[in-house]
């Protein structure tokens, strides 16, 4: 369930749950059990006048609604609002399972996901993604001066583009970063290396603030570990 839906599903219960209230208060403040003071009986409901020495009732005990029935409605009344207040909080909780549930569901996929991809990666084109990092690296190096965040999008974008022409198949939840974060995470690169890389990616092409030239040569130096990791022999450090 999405943030969106589980919003409606929450104003959806608040809303009945008010209009029931209302409905039920409104019920209670005009019962047809009370007559106000401007109610004029009809021709044909006249009655004779008492007698002199007849004792008139009070007015407002004569409107007053009886006090069982009063105390019968109050009782509907606090029932009611304790069956709302279930009902939200069923609601509510459905709605936070739900979401849990979701996300579960979704961190269980990705983990899966990624443990397949380690398994694959066995087959992947690595001298292709290795050959990728060092045109990568050298375009930093050969950087003239330009926009410092281009050059870093360029650079992570022909290790994306290497890792897709790989022999592997990115499953339909993952973006082309993370396709590209997963396989080399799968071929045992630097974690620290990939991770900065792939922030200086990230910030150069979504975030206002800007990439610098420090920041051209941290993403080179990450490129370097990478390609030293990727021309390693198995099972070696480099």
């Amino acid at each position: 369930m999405t943030g969106r839906a589980r919003s409606h599903a929450v104003l959806l219960l608040a809303a009945v749950a008010g209009m029931l209230l209302v409905a039920v208060l409104s019920t209670v403040g005009d019962s047809a059990a009370e007559i106000g003071q401007g109610w004029v009986p009809g021709i044909d409901e006249l009655e004779p006048a008492p007698p002199d020495d007849a004792v008139t009732a009070d007015p407002d005990q004569q409107t007053d609604t009886p006090p069982a029935l009063r105390a019968a409605l109050a009782v509907m009344l606090v029932v009611l609002l304790l069956v709302l207040g279930v009902m939200f909080l069923v609601g509510l909780l459905a709605v936070i399972i739900g979401f849990q549930t979701s996300k579960t569901r979704r961190v269980l996929q990705g983990e899966v996901a990624n443990s397949t991809l380690s398994e694959e990666t066995g087959t992947a084109d690595i001298n292709l993604i290795a050959a990728a990092a060092v045109k990568a690296g050298e375009r930093l190096r050969v950087h003239d001066g330009g926009d410092p965040g281009d050059a870093v999008v360029a650079a992570w974008l022909l290790l994306e583009e290497a890792t897709a022409g790989a022999g592997l198949t990115r499953r339909p939840h993952q973006t082309p970063t993370e396709f590209t974060t997963a396989v080399l995470t799968g071929l045992d690169v630097d974690a620290t290396a990939l991770h900065r890389l792939r922030t200086l990616y990230q910030r150069a092409r979504f975030s206002s603030r800007p990439v610098t030239e420090d920041d051209v040569d941290a993403a080179r130096v990450a490129l370097d570990r990478l390609v030293a990791d990727l021309r390693a022999p198995a099972g070696s450090t480099a």
